[in-house]
């Protein structure tokens, strides 16, 4: 059951805690039949926490000792649009935050009604590099292309492109300056719930953050992939990026950058609307970018979106968010404050906003339809 825990500023949406959890989860994925996983990284965990779990009755229930075992540390996750019900569950390889094992190092699809695994894509040399630290992926709604992110605590970094029928992956972006770590270009550089974030080096004193991507989504509407680093935000026509005979210069003169965010963000994902999903760790919050406009809009905001994580939505058009409390760890200070337990919570719609959303869903998909009926004409 789900406990209330707030509302946004303008009342669209409410917020309910619906797990409590005794380790940070980062990744978050509901399948087409509404059952709710998360993945938790195998490092800096203060108690004992599965690394993929479905929640129920508000706890997690780790999988059967079979699919358990083969897993190491899952950051990413998702799930297929189904049916049925799959997670993409993306496996570092390594009990850590950096690094990988490259045996070991996987993406891997999970039926979770049998349960079981029902394939395991590994990489080889050129692309899951000694460097490499899977950290976060999308999938297409076909459930033909993954597209991985590189970046860990060391360099190089990159995106990986699989193709999901053949298990042929390559890498794009390698070490590109929109994947690489860097820090803030805003002036006051990244604020987690309203403090600047540094990290504590015993002979320089504090210094600001770098970080590199983290977060990453393919909008279907018009197949653009969107990826994350801190408080900016890029994209590109996914088209470009499946060209093998496309030259860097080709995918670099392809990229868009959005303009700088005042909130920084970790986990993205979009809507059926042609919204892109983000967290918003300045402020507790989740956002919506009207990629048609530019313009941003809160969500909601609630001091339980702790460095709020990973974030999806689900098919009822549901929005979930893991908290990790990442900036109260001793990866940003000399001693641990995180305070568990850990919270996953679902924003829903309040009912006259859902009303009015629904109402905008339905347009939208019989656009669509009009759309592909007039192509499928023009054959």
């Amino acid at each position: 059951m789900s406990t209330p825990t707030g509302v946004d500023t303008e009342g669209r949406w409410n917020v309910h805690r619906v797990a409590a959890l005794p380790g940070w989860a980062c990744g978050v994925a509901v399948t087409a039949s509404g059952r709710l996983f998360v993945s938790a990284p195998q490092a800096d965990q203060p108690a004992p926490m599965p690394t993929l779990a479905e929640i129920v009755d508000g706890t997690a229930r780790p999988f059967p000792d079979e699919i358990a075992d083969q897993l190491t540390s899952v950051q990413g996750l998702r799930a297929s649009p189904g049916p049925p019900d799959i997670l993409y569950a993306l496996d570092s390889g390594v009990r850590a935050l950096s690094g990988n094992d490259p045996s070991r190092a996987a993406l891997v699809v999970i039926d979770v009604t049998a349960p079981a695994i029902v394939r395991r894509y590994q990489f080889s040399g050129d692309v899951v590099l000694p460097s490499t630290y899977l950290n976060d992926l999308t999938v297409d709604a076909a459930g033909t292309a993954a597209y991985l992110i590189d970046a860990g605590g060391d360099e190089p970094h990159g995106l990986i492109v699989l193709d999901l029928a053949t298990g042929h992956a390559r890498r794009v972006l390698h070490d590109h300056p929109t994947i690489r770590a860097s820090a803030s270009p805003a002036p006051g550089g990244i604020t987690v719930a309203g403090a600047p974030l540094t990290v504590h080096d015993p002979d320089d004193g504090s210094s600001p953050v770098k970080i590199g991507a983290t977060g990453i989504t393919l909008a279907e509407h018009d197949r653009t992939l969107f990826w994350n680093r801190a408080d900016e935000l890029f994209s590109i026509p996914v088209a470009q990026l499946n060209d093998p005979a496309g030259t860097d210069a080709d995918v670099d003169g392809a990229i868009t950058t959005w303009p700088l965010r005042d909130f920084a963000s970790d986990g993205l994902d979009h809507d059926d609307q042609g919204n892109v999903l983000l967290t918003d760790l300045a402020h507790n919050a989740v956002q919506s970018l009207d990629t048609a406009t530019g313009s941003y809009q809160m969500l909601a905001t609630d001091p339980d979106i702790s460095w709020p994580d990973g974030v999806t939505v689900a098919p009822d058009g549901s929005v979930y968010v893991t908290s990790s409390q990442i900036h109260r760890s001793t990866m940003f200070g000399d001693t641990d404050e995180r305070n568990p337990p850990f919270a996953v919570l679902r924003l829903t719609r309040n009912e006259a906003t859902n009303t009015h959303a629904r109402a905008r869903l339905l347009s939208t998909r019989a656009a669509r339809r009009s759309s592909r009926n007039t192509l499928t004409g023009l054959l």
